[in-house]
């Protein structure tokens, strides 16, 4: 629904003494997208409860209904009335009928925007009127509305009078009741028959609030189906219009990810008694806030990057092949970064570079590296090892201070396992007594390191690729939200601080703002979802937590690429999220546009901005790739 300004509804409502609202959809919702989807709840809960099968209850609910209004005189029944008619012995009925009160309770919850309405009118201190068309019993409904803090007048219940707003007969009830004209009266719901046009056929002013449709995303696994609607709901109505794209995005997105993958963390440390579990940075300060919201563990935050870690142990590689094999490189790589992941200052060094024939800015191959190639290593190599044994022993030291040992877990992003690679080394060089396993999001199901190192992830590894191609052409967006507001550490020191941290990226960029609200988004919806009753009936599992989250990565729509397309992305170098040139151009210049979409950080997005047509990106992508690492 197109929000409704503060100005315009203030203009509205002022000429109006009385302001009616619909309750259920409109004020009041159960985050299900089809109101019989109770029934699959409570279903859910007596089978919990006691341990025993209910054949075909929601037909048998359903059903129950149709016949109790079939032989009612009434323009509405009770809750009661329907139950005369399930077709199960008293003791069931009256289990069902107690848990089918209870859940309509505790799944009820406020649609945020439209509440925005509410108390505005409460603000103008008009007279709020509630008017439901419902079968539940009227201690009931106030129970609810207790529950969700809604303040208001008087309440108006089919289910009391017997008289429906379908018909007309209720608000005909209403305006005799108040003895009032049906120009001093304005009504808002959600139903376009009931809350719009049955008030205006009576000459009532009616505004429709249209409920926010069900997202649909394709290839939704038949299991899932249920409670993915269920969740894309209760996102829907917990939305707030009065926040951003990036705040909206978060919370729909990366916040049911952070709570899945909490879920899955709370799970795994249950079946492990850990000493110790750091979160390692920079990602894991994001998950580490996720974790904290569902579980009382206590973890700490640990400053860590792949150069603070590996740079200490390059000193143990005596031959330049052995440290060439674990550390990871780019294909290309500048000669300023390659000094940078052998812990150099490349300034510093500048001389005897351009001494041999290169400029820091220039690239050279990976593969191309070895003992004599770059050809100035050989004279710098002396430093390169005096440095990572000095980092090695302020490393040590920090771990020491921080009681790095026993059965410790350490949490991260993941993808090949280089940092704990690198830990692994420093603690057994170090003869420190620490057990060590790691828990990530994903590992590169390549990695060799998982055949050597005690490793888990959520969402891929060796032992299941499924999702590994879906996060990998998004890889480059994945790592931004997940970053903090900290420069990435360069290493560790003696000093009272013990870490020196790089400048960070963001912290004068517009950029900033927008990975910060992303982030608190996520943050509001595991807040959000974990308070809800509606978490106990989902089962979290690594579909359901990604669904959004993949959808934004490798299908992106045009708002979707606009918004995050110019964000920097901070590698080696710097680069935009998505960087294209006109179609016109790599018609002439095939080679680049080969070189440009295989550097692409958002792969999708490239090609959705290139050629501007809504098809499935991501499978031809796929289909490239896998053909591509198949033929190797």
């Amino acid at each position: 629904m197109k929000k409704i300004s503060d100005t315009y509804l203030e203009k509205l409502i002022s000429e109006y003494d009385y302001i009616s609202f619909d309750i259920f959809d409109t004020l009041i919702c159960r985050n299900l997208e089809k109101p019989t989807d109770v029934f699959k709840i409570v279903k859910k809960e007596y089978e919990k409860i006691y341990k025993e099968k209910l054949n075909d209850w929601e037909n048998i609910r359903i059903n129950a209904e149709k016949r109790a209004r079939k032989n009612s005189n009434n323009e509405e029944i009770t809750l009661q009335e329907i139950y005369n008619f399930v077709e199960y012995d008293n003791v069931i009925k009256d289990r069902l009928y107690k848990i089918e009160i209870e859940m309509e309770i505790d799944l009820s919850s406020t649609i945020k925007n439209n509440l925005r309405i509410l108390n505005l009118c409460l603000k103008k201190g008009k007279k709020i009127l509630l008017t439901s068309d419902m079968y539940l019993p009227k201690d009931i409904i106030e129970k609810i509305l207790e529950k969700n803090k809604i303040t208001y007048n008087k309440l108006y219940l089919s289910s009391e009078v017997n008289l429906t707003k379908s018909t007309g007969n209720l608000f005909k009830y209403i305006i005799n009741d108040l003895k009032i004209s049906n120009t001093q009266i304005i009504h808002f719901g959600d139903n376009h028959g009931s809350d719009y046009i049955t008030p205006m056929m009576l000459g009532i002013k009616a505004v429709h609030l249209k409920r926010e449709p069900f997202k649909k995303i394709k290839n939704v696994r038949q299991e899932d189906k249920f409670s993915y609607r269920c969740l894309n709901n209760f996102i829907n109505d917990n939305l707030n219009e009065e926040k951003d794209y990036f705040y909206n995005a978060g919370y729909a997105t990366l916040g049911p990810l952070l709570y899945g993958y909490s879920k899955w963390l709370q799970s795994e440390f249950e079946k492990e008694q850990f000493d110790n579990i750091f979160f390692l940075a920079r990602d894991g300060y994001i998950m580490q806030k996720a974790f904290e919201i569902i579980s009382d563990r206590k973890t700490e935050y640990m400053y860590a990057s792949r150069r603070a870690l590996i740079v200490p142990t390059i000193w143990k590689y005596e031959d330049f092949l052995s440290l060439k094999k674990n550390m990871k490189f780019p294909r290309k790589i500048t000669i300023k970064a390659l000094l940078k992941k052998f812990g150099l200052d490349s300034q510093k060094y500048k001389e005897i570079i351009e001494k041999h024939g290169y400029k820091l800015e220039e690239e050279i191959l990976a593969e191309d590296i070895n003992e004599k190639n770059p050809r100035f290593y050989s004279e710098i190599k002396n430093d390169i090892y005096e440095n990572s044994k000095n980092e090695y022993e302020n490393l040590v030291n920090n771990l020491r201070k921080h009681n790095f040992e026993g059965k410790t877990a350490i949490v991260d992003i993941g993808w090949h396992g280089n940092m704990q690679f690198a830990i692994n080394n420093i603690i057994q060089v170090a003869e420190l007594n620490t057990d060590l396993y790691g828990y990530y999001v994903g590992i590169v199901p390549n990695s060799e390191k998982q055949k050597i190192l005690n490793m888990k992830a959520f969402l891929f590894d060796q032992n299941d690729e499924t999702f590994y191609y879906k996060e990998l052409f998004f890889n480059s967006l994945f790592e931004l939200i997940f970053s903090t507001q900290h420069g990435s550490v360069k290493k560790y020191v003696s000093t009272s601080e013990e870490v020196e941290l790089y400048p960070y990226e963001y912290e004068n960029s517009l950029d900033k703002e927008k990975i910060i609200n992303f982030q608190a988004g996520a943050i509001d919806f595991i807040k959000d979802f974990n308070s809800s009753k509606l978490s106990s009936f989902i089962e979290f599992n690594k579909y359901i937590s990604t669904y959004n989250l993949f959808e934004l990565g490798n299908y992106p729509s045009k708002q979707d690429i606009n918004m995050f397309g110019n964000i920097d992305f901070y590698d080696d170098d710097t680069h935009k999220l998505v960087e294209v040139q006109s179609l016109f151009y790599y018609i002439c210049h095939p080679k680049k546009f080969a070189d440009e979409f295989h550097n692409a950080h958002w792969k999708p997005a490239f090609l959705r901005k290139l050629f501007k047509i809504n098809i499935n990106y991501y499978n031809l992508i796929y289909k490239l790739k896998f053909r591509k690492d198949k033929n190797k």
